[in-house]
């Protein structure tokens, strides 16, 4: 049933009493007639559209009646709502909105019928309706057939028209709707932004999608214009909007939502990459290295900027690797035919000792890098092309010495990541510990997200061993033997199962990798003693106690084999452990 709670006006009021009576009639038909039952949701349905498109209507004449179109009539007084506002109709029309959306919410047919999704947060109906003016003149700017702003190759054109309008007519979302919501809106303006800008972001969303499936057949410049264009707008909707929801209001997926929009974007990257390769090597030595490693930099960059695409992560590391590797064997097989000479000139002696300077940059340039992601990328990438040729030992050993110090910089970088992120759970009390371990979850998956296309087999393979034993140190010591934290048995056994949820991300983001599940064998064992029942606890402790009493060394060591395996390194530090429960 809809909720009976009463609506601020006249037409909110009349369909409620619509579809009240529509319910009386289903309640008395319903078992005898099923098309008659069918026929009133649709009815209902038709009652909730017709009452959206007078609401939407009349809104939309009292907006452009203050001036909302043009934007410049709006006051700093209309903002705040203070008295004398020209916008007192508005608000009365958006508060329609909201009681409409609190009637529908709880029947899932009416809130679709309204354009509502299952999560829609409350006054999104009440934001749609303040964009309707904003969505015509953008049907009318860049979805129009012969509009001379609806231009494929001028994507730049609709981005910032769009963004004007997300910088200027987003406060009017946010102070008007705010008004009317306040004081239970539950983000405040930040949750009001993103609800502007998501709805706004709808249409450009559907018009890149449609050029896209109509543009296989344009020129290649076109879609790489449209990506470069639609980076930079990505770039700056969080700038633009001041919250973090806006990393979840992007376009940029339009252009890997399908395999071969992925593999259209790919190819597009090596053409350009091996063209301006081609470029470098046809150019001046001095300019060649220095050249190569910003051109793999600028495709890393790439890389980063596309976190919500494997296929395409992968894809451009294969890219550069082939890249730094084509470059390389470029050097080895000019310095090869030099050593090979019985004589060499002069220039000859000159050209070679260029040659080798450029090794020595290439080389510099991972010493140099300062971010550990990157410098493993990198280093990869060139140990791939130095590795097939002794010529190149020196690039070698310094992608040795770079992957060393970097995975250990890098481990270090997500355990920092996860540290921050799960303060509210380490403070939090037992009963909403886990509801608070979300956002650390969510921090931990984005991290090692990044990771696992960039790392060879080898490097990959130990940056979990790594990432897993720090990660493991870390919530033994400040997660699960917190000073002064004390367990029950059902507190244990949530702590059991948010650890193994911890674990379970982690082996779900490195699927291949075979040794995180050993390096995290001890935190589940510990987590698993704190989960025992009091009277299982009780009888561990008595048999520890009687192990403890004989002093045999032997003995310990296999009692705890049998009941602790590798988490526990003496009797003492079981008895420490099991202090941490204080209902035993």
């Amino acid at each position: 049933m809809l909720p009976t709670l009463p609506p601020p006006n006249t037409l909110v009021r009349q369909f409620l009493i619509a579809v009240d009576v529509a319910l009386g009639e289903l309640s008395v038909a319903r078992g005898t007639c099923r098309r008659f039952e069918a026929l009133h949701a649709s009815r209902m349905q038709a009652v909730a559209v017709a009452l959206a498109a007078s609401l939407t209507a009349a809104l939309q004449a009292e907006l452009e009646a203050a001036g909302f179109v043009a934007f410049e009539a709006i006051t700093a007084a209309d903002l705040r709502g203070e008295p004398g506002s020209s916008l007192a109709q508005v608000d009365a029309l958006l508060a329609e909105a909201v009681a409409l959306q609190d009637l529908v919410s709880g029947v899932p047919p009416l809130a679709a019928a309204l354009g509502l999704g299952p999560d829609a947060p409350r006054g999104e109906l009440a934001v749609r309706w303040l964009a309707h003016p904003l969505k015509i003149r953008f049907h009318r700017h860049f979805l129009a057939p012969g509009s001379a702003t609806n231009r494929p190759d001028k994507p730049e054109w609709m981005y910032a028209h769009v963004a004007k309008w997300l910088r200027k007519h987003a406060l009017v979302a946010v102070f008007r709707v705010g008004a009317v919501l306040a004081p239970d809106a539950p983000d405040g303006v930040a949750a009001l932004q993103a609800t502007f800008a998501s709805v706004v972001l709808e249409w450009v969303a559907f018009k890149v999608n449609a050029e896209l499936e109509a543009s296989w057949a344009s020129p290649g410049f076109l879609l790489a214009h449209a990506i470069s264009e639609t980076l930079a707008f990505d770039e700056s909707l969080d700038a633009l909007l001041h919250t973090p929801a806006a990393a979840d209001i992007h376009i940029l997926p339009c252009f890997y939502a399908h395999e071969r929009r992925v593999e259209a974007w790919l190819a597009l990257e090596r053409d350009a990459a091996h063209a301006e390769l081609d470029a470098l090597l046809a150019g001046s030595d001095v300019a060649q290295a220095r050249g190569v490693i910003g051109l793999t930099s600028a495709l890393l960059d790439r890389l980063y900027g596309v976190p919500g695409c494997r296929a395409f992560q992968r894809g451009m590391v294969e890219l550069v690797a082939h890249i730094a590797s084509r470059y390389l064997r470029v050097l080895v097989a000019e310095l090869r035919g030099m050593i090979g000479s019985s004589s060499l000139a002069p220039a000859q002696w000159s050209r070679a000792a260029t040659v080798l300077n450029s090794m020595k940059t290439v080389r510099d340039a991972l010493a140099a890098e300062d971010d550990a992601l990157r410098a493993l990328s990198l280093a990869a990438a060139l140990a791939d092309g130095a590795a097939a040729d002794s010529l190149f030992g020196s690039i070698v050993d310094a992608y040795a010495l770079a992957a060393d110090s970097q995975i250990d910089s890098l481990a270090e970088n997500v355990e920092h990541t996860f540290h921050v992120y799960t303060s509210g759970y380490r403070h939090a009390a037992a009963d909403e510990a886990s509801l608070r371990l979300a956002p650390g979850l969510s921090a931990l998956r984005g991290v090692l997200g990044l990771v696992e296309p960039v790392l060879a087999s080898p490097l990959f393979e130990t940056f979990c061993a790594t990432v897993g034993v720090r990660l493991a140190r870390y919530l033994l010591k400040h997660v699960v033997r917190k000073p002064k934290k004390r367990y029950t048995a059902a507190t244990g056994a949530t702590l059991a199962a948010d650890m193994r949820s911890v674990v379970l991300l982690v082996r779900r983001e490195f699927p291949e990798s075979r040794r995180v599940g050993v390096v995290f064998a001890p935190l589940l064992q510990t987590v698993d003693l704190l989960a025992l029942p009091p009277a299982d606890l009780a009888e561990l402790r008595q048999q520890a106690e009687a192990v403890r009493l004989l002093g045999l060394p032997a003995k310990a060591r296999a009692f705890l084999e049998v009941n602790a395996a590798d988490a526990i390194g003496s009797i003492d530090d079981l008895f420490r452990l099991l202090e941490l429960r204080g209902d035993v």
